[in-house]
């Protein structure tokens, strides 16, 4: 297995990713040296995204497109990795992105108000703009809380879609940093509140019918999302 994660983040050009990719996929070799080649890259550091779209097509490999339908806790999410991040790295001198089991949790932290709506709707632009962007290439969707809420089944998909055998047992080595309510992750909750109202995002804050009385599993219970799986030969 042969795996790499947002390398597309270090290329300044579309020439440099191209480079990349066929290097790292192997596509002009006749066996590659691994069976399973797979990468993870953030639709923003795509250079050229029509071109880098063709390429993927062209070679067949295969997508996985990764979302969270609930922008807004993405957001605050993000925010919160990039705090994490900054605590580490004046404590160990190391940037650590995500929170390691047993390790200690992110407290509560300020969430600029401003920043967040400017993220929610850069986040929203690149989420349609993965899903529109690829319309006519084989797919398998996955949304966040299917991974949250149903792990099992959302492996057995992954898997088949891959066309790898699935393994019994998966060890995860990160713990979720931010909880689904997010009343305890936010000390500015009410300044955050204010700058959503009126917003189309209002609502996502919280989960429920009421959104002062969110549970923490209230995620999982509203959860319903529609995927697309299919077949697509050579690469994964």
């Amino acid at each position: 297995m042969k795996l790499d994660n947002e390398q597309f983040n270090r290329l300044g050009t579309d020439a440099e990713q191209e480079s990349w990719l066929t290097e790292f996929y192997e596509l002009n070799a006749k066996i590659p040296s691994a069976e399973i080649i797979g990468s993870k890259q953030n639709v923003l550091a795509i250079r050229d995204f029509e071109r880098m779209r063709a390429r993927l097509i062209n070679y067949g490999i295969r997508l996985v497109r990764l979302r969270r339908d609930n922008v807004v806790k993405t957001a605050v999410s993000q925010m919160r990795a990039e705090q994490y991040a900054d605590k580490t790295e004046r404590e160990t001198g190391k940037r650590h992105w995500a929170v390691k089991r047993g390790a200690k949790r992110l407290e509560a932290t300020e969430i600029d108000p401003d920043v967040l709506l400017r993220r929610i709707e850069l986040i929203e632009t690149l989420q349609q703009r993965l899903m529109t962007g690829f319309a006519d290439h084989e797919a398998l969707d996955l949304e966040y809380e299917e991974i949250n809420c149903s792990f099992d089944e959302t492996a057995d998909r992954l898997c088949s879609f891959l066309g790898i055998p699935r393994k019994k047992n998966y060890r995860i080595p990160h713990a979720k940093a931010t909880p689904n309510d997010v009343r305890s992750s936010i000390r500015n909750l009410e300044a955050v509140e204010a700058k959503l109202v009126g917003t189309r995002y209002a609502g996502m804050l919280f989960d429920g019918p009421n959104p002062r009385s969110a549970g923490p599993n209230d995620d999982c219970r509203n959860h319903r999302v529609i995927s697309r799986p299919g077949p697509f030969p050579n690469r994964r």
